[in-house]
C-alpha cells in the first residue's frame, strides 16, 4: 500500500491507490506544501513521472526504474501526445491527419437513426463511423478533428526521453520540422483516388496519314 507523511500531523499512514492518486494531484496543485509532502512507496520501490501523459506510474522496483524506465528514449509528435518507439511513424501519423481532414473537409452528422430498443444513432459523413445519440460522441468527434487540425500546423518530430523521477517537461535529446505550415495547405497536395478510365486509342490509319502529312 501507499504511504504518505501528513504534514499536519507528522504521523505518516497507509492509503488506498484511489486515495493515493487523489493525494497525488492536490501535491500537485495549490496545496503541495499545505498539505502532504511526496515521498517512496515502501521499501525498494517508488513511482516515475510520466513526462508525455503528465502521469504517475505505480510504485516500481528501483533497480528496474533505473535500468529499464530511465533510459527509455521515444519519438513523439510536438502537437500532441502521439508517440512511437519506431523509425518513421511520427510522420505517418501526420499523413493520416491529412488524410483524415481532406476526407472530413464540410463533413456533418446525419439526422438520427432510431432502433427498437437501442438509443438513435448518427453517422458521420466524412469517415462513416456511427455514434449513439448519448454523450454526443458524434460532435466530439468532429471537434477533436478541427482540434487536431488547429494544433497541427507545424509538428516537429521530438526524440525525448519518457520518465523522470520528478514531475517535468521531458528532456528533448533531438528535433527536426515535419510539417511547417497549416494542415489545410498541406492537405491540398493530396488528391482525392482517380476512378480508372477508358483509354481512347487513335486508329493506326489516322496515325500515320498525320505523320505523312507532316513530313510532306
Amino acid at each position: 500500500m501507499p504511504v504518505i507523511l501528513d504534514q499536519s500531523t507528522g504521523v505518516e499512514r497507509e492509503v488506498s491507490t484511489a486515495e493515493y492518486q487523489a493525494l497525488r494531484n492536490e501535491i500537485r496543485g495549490e496545496h503541495r506544501d499545505a498539505v502532504y509532502t511526496e515521498r517512496q512507496e515502501g521499501a525498494g520501490s517508488m513511482a516515475v513521472w510520466d513526462c508525455v501523459d503528465g502521469t504517475w506510474s505505480a510504485p516500481l522496483p528501483i533497480e528496474y526504474i533505473y535500468q529499464h524506465y530511465l533510459q527509455k528514449v521515444v519519438a513523439r509528435c510536438s502537437a500532441c501526445t502521439f508517440t512511437s518507439s519506431f523509425d518513421g511513424d511520427i510522420a505517418k501519423h501526420v499523413e493520416q491527419i491529412k488524410r483524415d481532414f481532406v476526407a472530413h473537409e464540410g463533413a456533418r452528422l446525419t439526422e438520427p437513426i432510431s432502433q427498437v430498443g437501442l438509443q438513435p444513432v448518427q453517422h458521420c459523413t466524412g469517415c462513416g463511423a456511427s455514434f449513439r445519440m448519448a454523450g454526443y460522441r458524434g460532435q466530439r468527434h468532429l471537434e477533436q478533428l478541427a482540434e487536431m487540425k488547429r494544433n497541427h500546423g507545424r509538428v516537429e518530430l521530438l526524440v525525448i526521453k519518457r520518465f523522470a523521477l520528478e514531475p517535468s517537461e521531458p528532456v528533448v535529446l533531438h528535433r527536426e520540422v515535419v510539417v511547417d505550415g497549416p494542415v489545410s495547405r498541406q492537405a491540398e497536395r493530396i488528391e482525392p483516388p482517380q476512378r480508372a478510365g477508358k483509354r481512347h486509342r487513335r486508329k493506326r490509319g489516322h496515325r500515320r496519314a498525320s505523320r505523312t502529312a507532316t513530313l510532306g
